[in-house]
């Protein structure tokens, strides 16, 4: 063990090249040193089990460059440098006004843990950026609880260029990270190779340009983050098969990006408010990507696609944006719009510019200024008896059933096209407000099941073991309707096909449906309050019917296929 008890160790005039030297070493602790005007504060190279603690390294600049035989590795001017090591552990160190916090280079096993990293900046003459922390060819490290601060050009810098040097298993959480061009920039800078399974967690970053920059990755997490006040909160370049997942963001200009060709990553259950330009923008070939479950709202818009294919815009809360809540712009084509709730902007959802096979459906447009503006085509319903969307400013009315709306009895659809332009129309609005509920996974797919009323719904479950889709409605006054979309997958395996009808107790009058993906029930009851429930027809638990008020739905399945006319349906 070196403890140095607070001993300051300073450079020569000119800077000598380490303040504190381990190469070869094996188990060695450096403490509670004070090392200032070196090139390097404290190196360690080609050791294993090295701790450096309660040390403060300042001040080390760089004189010339000590060049790695890597061309991209620049070992001077840094605060602590580790090489070619592993298990090493830098902890409760303070690096300050250094060219460069902390780098590690092709090691492996190193934890960086609770420093304080502030005002490592660029150096000139020769103009050479500053950072925090740089992480380079290296694999399993973790940079938790660490303070980077205003740290010049990078936060917490991360990089591969060649397979031989990548880096693996990086995970950096808990970290306060403010004031640089690049909060955490993670970047591959070979084509051939990728930045893999990394873990961005749980950070704070905010005042920077970019709060996260992640190019040519793959497998990587971005989750649990709070991320304020950058040009660009979160954004994946040129990446696959990443995922951006309960972060919250606010006051970005850009909340979250996928740009050039990011591919297969999912955008799941974030929170992006008060952007200034865009909550969600997904550009520049950016295909096949999910974006599922995300409140995104009063930024100046909401969601953006730009030459973007093949995406999916599900369950998503956009609301109260200044401008547009979802835009499908310049050759996006192929995407699918379904179940989100789209209110309160000033336009619902622009759809423009040479921009093909759209699909938008179970989507609730309410109480927007224009609900749509559109100079191309697009699908707007998913078909009978799938349906389309409701809209808050819908006035037509529901008596009738079928494909062509011809057959005696209401279904839950209007009877007539709600009408967006001379070229587009909702075949099959829906006339109440779609609920969707997450079912779980079922057959190695997750499911939801959908019920379309014009009641308050809450306390959704689903009962393996007693087969019962279950949930209450609430309403105060007049006719409440109900209709529920189940996934066969579901259905079949609950009830194999056998189903019993109560409300109440007693048996009610139902209407069913089926396609090739889904059971359709509708029903209506007395605006009050039920319990609903959907049962075997043959319940092997009769305690269930007695302990709730039942309102209790089974199907029969048909099947029904025929196209549609979306501008006037004839018998």
């Amino acid at each position: 063990m070196l403890d140095g008890n607070n001993f300051k160790i300073f450079g020569p005039e000119e800077y000598g090249r380490f303040g504190v030297n381990i190469t070869n070493g094996n188990n060695v602790t450096v403490k509670n040193i004070v090392v200032e005007k070196f090139y390097i504060g404290i190196y360690v190279d080609s050791s294993t089990k090295i701790t450096i603690t309660g040390n403060n390294a300042s001040n080390n600049k760089v004189s010339y460059v000590i060049m790695d035989p890597d061309p991209e590795i620049f070992w001077d001017g840094s605060g602590i440098a580790v090489y070619n090591s592993n298990e090493t552990i830098i902890f409760n160190n303070t690096l300050s006004n250094n060219l460069h916090g902390i780098e590690i280079g092709k090691s492996n096993g190193t934890r960086i843990d609770s420093n304080n990293i502030y005002d490592n900046k660029q150096y000139e003459p020769p103009t050479l950026y500053g950072w925090g922390v740089y992480i380079h060819g290296s694999k399993n490290v973790i940079a938790v609880n660490n303070v980077v601060l205003n740290n010049g050009a990078y936060g917490i810098f991360s990089t591969s260029s060649s397979g031989a040097y990548s880096s693996e298993n990086v995970t950096i959480s808990n970290n306060t990270i403010e004031e640089h061009t690049y909060g955490v920039y993670a970047v591959s800078y070979s084509s051939s190779v990728y930045l893999r399974n990394y873990v961005i967690a749980n950070n704070s970053i905010s005042s920077n340009t970019y709060g996260v920059y992640d190019a040519n990755s793959q497998n990587q997490t971005i989750v649990n983050n709070k991320v304020s006040a950058n040009s660009c909160g979160i954004c994946l370049r040129s990446s696959m098969q990443n995922t951006v997942s309960n972060n919250i963001l606010y006051k970005n200009a850009e909340g979250i990006a996928l740009e050039s060709y990011t591919n297969h990553s999912e955008i799941l259950f974030n929170t992006v408010l008060n952007s200034s330009s865009f909550g969600i923008y997904v550009r520049s070939n950016s295909h096949n990507n999910l974006v599922i479950g995300n409140i995104v709202s009063n930024n100046s818009r909401g969601i953006r696609f730009t030459e973007s294919n093949n995406n999916v815009i599900f369950g998503n809360i956009i609301s109260s944006n200044k401008n547009d809540g979802l835009i499908i712009y310049y050759y996006s084509s192929n995407n699918k719009v379904s179940n989100n709730n789209i209110t309160l902007n000033a336009i619902g959802i622009t759809i423009t510019y040479d921009c093909y096979n759209n699909r938008i459906f179970h989507n609730n447009f309410v109480d927007n200024m224009q609900h749509v503006l559109t100079d191309v085509n697009s699908t707007w319903d998913n078909g009978y008896p799938s349906g389309g969307n409701y809209w808050s400013n819908y006035t037509g009315v529901d008596k009738f059933s079928g494909f062509y709306q011809n057959e005696t009895g209401d279904d839950g659809i209007g009877d007539t096209a709600h009408s967006i332009n001379m070229n587009n129309a909702d075949a099959y609005p829906l006339m109440a407000h779609v609920n969707t509920f997450n079912a779980g996974t079922w057959d190695a797919e997750s499911r939801y099941v959908e019920v379309i009323t014009n009641s308050t719904v809450s306390n959704f479950k689903i009962d393996i073991i007693e087969k019962v889709i279950s949930f209450n409605v609430t309403g105060e006054e007049g006719l409440g309707i109900c209709r529920i979309i189940i996934p066969n997958t579901i259905a079949n395996t609950l009830w194999l096909g056998n189903y019993t009808v109560l409300v109440n107790g007693l048996a009610v009058e139902f209407r069913n449906w089926t396609d090739v993906e889904n059971i359709y029930i509708y029903f209506s009851y007395p605006h009050s309050e039920h319990a609903v429930t959907i049962i075997p027809e043959f319940s092997p638990s009769p305690t269930l019917l007695i302990a709730m008020l039942t309102l209790t739905v089974a199907a029969a399945l048909t099947k029904k296929n025929a196209r549609k006319n979306i501008f006037r349906r004839k018998p």
